[in-house]
């Protein structure tokens, strides 16, 4: 498994500077390919990654409006993070001998599939 080949997915008995950047990159890079799969997978289905209407805003508030989740952030990217956790944490229940990188995956995975199935 390609995951098995970034040394904090695995359970390896070396020491790490776990505040330094580089391990927060290996232990992030790996995420990186399935949230690129999510975004292919969610213009396949035909979903627009950016409003029609033309602008960026960082927050739209508006829930009932044709902009809703269309901009960098709304209402809904609070329950994204909360699942983020959650998943985490549930990831982090069944393997709590399990690598910080591995669980970061499997949360990620879990929330993708969550966002891509609604």
């Amino acid at each position: 498994m390609w995951l098995l080949k970034f040394p904090l997915l695995r359970n390896t008995r070396y020491r790490v500077d776990r505040n330094s950047a580089a391990t927060s990159l290996v232990v992030v890079f790996p995420a990186l390919p399935v949230i690129a799969t999510t975004v292919v997978a969610l213009l396949l289905m035909g979903r627009t990654p950016i409003c029609r209407c033309g602008y960026v805003k960082a927050w739209h508030g508006v829930v009932l409006s044709s902009e809703n989740s269309q901009h960098l952030s709304d209402w809904y990217t609070f329950t994204h993070v909360i699942h983020g956790f959650a998943f985490y944490a549930l990831a982090w229940l069944v393997g709590r001998r399990w690598p910080v990188g591995l669980r970061l995956v499997l949360a990620v995975v879990a929330e993708s599939a969550a966002d891509a199935l609604k």
